[in-house]
């Protein structure tokens, strides 16, 4: 098993219509790469129905006045004709069966399953909550869906890239403009793992999550080498 094969990411995003528990989450998605970056898997469902569903104005006005077509694009992904609570729990219940194949598969392969996000403060409790409206007594994050006894951490890609800028060059450095210039300085290109970009629909971002991941892994083994 070459080493990209020992490991595998699995990025998740969430998108909701503000930022408490009163108002829902909209879409949920996730993405599976392999330790080089390559998209194996991923996951998509959405839950949108603006005619019933509330949108904190807050959150309209500072985010999603500023994507609409994003916000659209989420609402025709929507079942139509299925009630809100409905495609809610279809999406939570798809969301908790991908992540558990994940983990059932890598543990039987010997692998190494890194769960990602960019933002743990935020995206797992609206996921917990999801669970705890529509599927009570199923585990929740950041305990595995397998054993519910195992707890299995959450790795920030946002707080990492930060911290790395930060021990490298003070917290005054613009991080973005640092980890551009140390993916720029690998050894080897990023063949899978250079397309980091946002457009809001769930999945597209859990891929760029993913990938983030993987550019961070590869410029601290890079670093690692330069320092020993």
């Amino acid at each position: 098993m070459d080493a990209a094969e020992k490991e595998r990411i699995l990025a998740f995003d969430v998108e909701k219509a503000g930022h408490t528990t009163r108002y829902p989450v909209i879409e949920l998605g996730a993405a599976v790469a392999d330790g080089d970056g390559r998209i194996v898997a991923t996951f998509l469902s959405s839950a949108y129905n603006p005619q019933v569903q509330e949108m904190e104005p807050r959150c309209y006005e500072e985010f999603w006045s500023k994507f609409p077509n994003a916000l659209r694009a989420i609402k025709k992904r929507t079942p139509k004709g299925m009630p809100v609570e409905m495609a809610q729990r279809r999406m939570i219940l798809g969301f908790v069966d991908f992540v558990r194949d994940w983990q059932e598969t890598t543990k039987e392969a010997g692998q190494k399953l890194f769960i990602v996000t960019d933002n743990a403060s935020y995206d797992p409790l609206a996921i917990n909550f999801l669970i705890e409206q529509h599927c009570p007594g199923k585990p929740t994050l950041p305990y595995t869906f397998t054993t519910p006894s195992e707890y299995s951490g959450i790795y920030d890609v946002s707080d990492m890239e930060r911290g790395m800028v930060w021990a490298l060059e003070g917290r005054d450095a613009k991080h973005a403009k640092v980890i551009q210039r140390l993916t720029e300085a690998l050894p080897k290109k990023l063949e899978y793992g250079d397309n980091i970009t946002h457009d809001h629909c769930a999945k597209n971002d859990a891929i760029t999550i993913a990938r983030r991941f993987v550019r961070l892994c590869k410029i601290s083994q890079s670093l690692h080498r330069v320092v020993v």
